[in-house]
């Protein structure tokens, strides 16, 4: 569907993807302590979401049809003073892929 989509677009055009990230950490935990993959009406195991994504994967969907990567980020902000954002920083970032719940991912067409 991706490539179909970059083909109608022209020249500077964007496709805008947003998806839910499967690595996120109350997910994972729930999923090792309580082996709770359950679909609910809402969250990351929304009912209607037909794929799971991490950043990496969300990335290989939206620049699959040909499409160059401008933008691959979490949507919310951490907050520095919050203890997501105090962790994410004394990693030097590399939590952020646990602590993001979703992922914008921003694909360009080439001139």
């Amino acid at each position: 569907m991706v490539k179909r989509f970059s083909d109608l677009l022209g020249p500077g055009g964007r496709l805008i993807v947003s998806v839910p990230n499967i690595r996120n950490y109350r997910f994972i935990w729930r999923l090792l302590t309580r082996g709770d993959f359950r679909y609910r009406d809402f969250g990351l195991l929304d009912r209607t979401h037909l794929r799971f994504f991490v950043r990496e994967t969300a990335i290989e969907l939206a620049t699959s049809g040909g499409l160059a990567l401008t933008h691959a980020g979490s949507v919310q902000t951490l907050k520095p003073y919050e203890p997501r954002g105090i962790l994410n920083a004394l990693s030097l970032g590399r939590l952020e892929t646990f602590f993001a719940k979703q992922w914008l991912i921003v694909a360009e067409k080439p001139a």
